[in-house]
Order: C-alpha cells, then structure tokens, then sequence
C-alpha cells in the first residue's frame, strides 16, 4: 500500500476525496489493491473537456514472479466499461498454473 500511496500522491493531493481509499482488487490468482479519486477540478464541471477525464483508478496487481501497474481513466466509475477494464486487470495478465497441461 506505500508503493501504491507514492504512486497515486500526484492524484490524491488534487483530488475530491484528499486521501486513499484502498480497496482490495480480489484476482483469481495473486494479490492486487487499488484506490479511484476524482478530480477536483472538473468535479461538477459539465462537459467534462474531451482529452480530460473526471475519475483515475490506480492499482497495482502482483502474481507469481509479475507486478502489473495500472491507471484506468473514466468520467463514469459505474459504467459497464469502467467495470470491464477492472475485470480484465482481475482476470487477466497471469501465468498458467505449472500444473496445467499443454495443448
């Protein structure tokens, strides 16, 4: 959580929310946490200026012998596309077990 905390500092210091929230990213295999803020500078602000992006979720996610840093940026933390990038940082990028068999 400190390397996630340094990573994320440039974010929380200009954000809504003025700290961390870190939640826990519950992959299949590994490790992960991540924490979302919002801009404090287009909170409420309609509409959002295109090339900017209201909210900015960084996590970090860790399995056998990998660590995936990751930044999705979003003006809907609800949206379906929102939910589909978590999902594939959850249920992607990680090794086979060395058990499984080759094809």
């Amino acid at each position: 959580m400190e390397f996630l905390a340094n990573v994320c500092k440039q974010y929380a210091e200009s954000s809504v929310e003025k700290g961390y929230d870190f939640k826990a990213l519950e992959p299949r295999r590994g490790n992960g946490t991540y924490c979302s803020f919002t801009d404090a500078a287009l909170a409420g602000r309609l509409p959002i200026p295109k090339g900017e992006f209201l909210h900015v979720t960084t996590g970090v996610k860790v399995w056998s012998g990998c660590v995936l840093i990751f930044t999705v940026l979003s003006n809907d933390v609800t949206s379906k596309e929102y939910q589909t990038a978590l999902k594939l940082v959850k249920e992607s990028f990680e090794e086979a077990p060395a058990s499984a068999s080759k094809v």
